[in-house]
């Protein structure tokens, strides 16, 4: 029941269909034939599009602008797109020298393993951080006769919606960047048996990846008045500070034995 309109009663309708559709292309280079590098790396365009559904498995709230009109006007990008996406690695074995003395079994059996995932950052709307619209008020009489919103939300249905203005997902946040490494030594201890003692690098680069930012654009006040925040845009959550694969640059040291 809405306060400002007690004539006013709310509907909720209960959909278990969520519809959306995906568009992509990928290419991809592979070489397992050289003795001395093996490689394959990856790139993928997408762009995934979706009504703006609930990314739960249990039933929830939509963040649709207006739940009561055609579900097609929240139809765009979706909050998952990822529009660019490059992945690759490597297996680079570094010659030695070809003997049989101590300097080989120095030299010899070493290889570097580099691993580097890049893609777009996730899209995010312009949105309304706080704030209620107001009632309508002007060519009605009284409080009972005036249009007044349903709840809080820049359409007053009560969801934190994108400005219809600018549109859905209409901003990037910033790329991931992650560059591991393995640096890697074979050690032959019999002719089934060898031990590999390896250092492994995470995040080499140290790159900050961004998994949020704030997306409160304006604040809305009751006279439906938009006003510009100072913090949109601005990093909210990072892979430093979550729980996250992106982390800052770590080292772990191994070793193991093959027989």
């Amino acid at each position: 029941m809405n306060t400002l309109n007690p004539n006013y009663t709310a509907i909720t309708d209960v959909l278990s269909n969520a519809n959306s559709s995906y568009h992509a292309l990928s290419v991809d280079i592979t070489n397992r034939q050289w003795h001395w590098i093996t490689f394959d790396a990856n790139y993928t365009w997408s762009h995934a599009l979706d009504f703006n559904v609930a990314q739960f498995t249990n039933p929830g709230s939509n963040n649709y602008i207006d739940p009561f009109a055609n579900q097609r006007n929240n139809y765009g990008t979706s909050s998952l797109n990822v529009r660019h996406r490059a992945t690759g690695w490597a297996v680079v074995n570094i010659p030695g020298i070809d003997s049989h003395n101590a300097v080989s079994y120095v030299t010899n059996g070493w290889s570097v393993r580099p691993l580097v995932q890049i893609q777009s950052g996730l899209p995010y709307s312009y949105a309304v951080s706080s704030g209620s619209p107001g009632s309508q008020t002007v060519g009605c009489t009284s409080s009972a006769n005036c249009l007044a919103p349903y709840s809080t939300g820049v359409g007053g249905t009560g969801v934190s919606s994108y400005i219809p203005f600018f549109g859905r997902n209409t901003l990037t946040q910033p790329r991931d960047i992650v560059l591991d490494g393995r640096l890697q030594k074979d050690f032959r201890l019999h002719e089934k048996t060898s031990l590999q003692v390896l250092v492994e690098g995470f995040n080499l680069a140290n790159h900050r990846n961004i998994t949020g930012v704030n997306t409160g654009a304006f604040s809305l006040s009751t006279s439906n008045v938009l006003t510009a925040t100072t913090n949109f845009g601005q990093p909210s959550s990072s892979g430093v500070n979550g729980n996250y694969a992106y982390q800052v640059r770590q080292f772990q040291f191994g070793a193991r034995i093959l027989f």
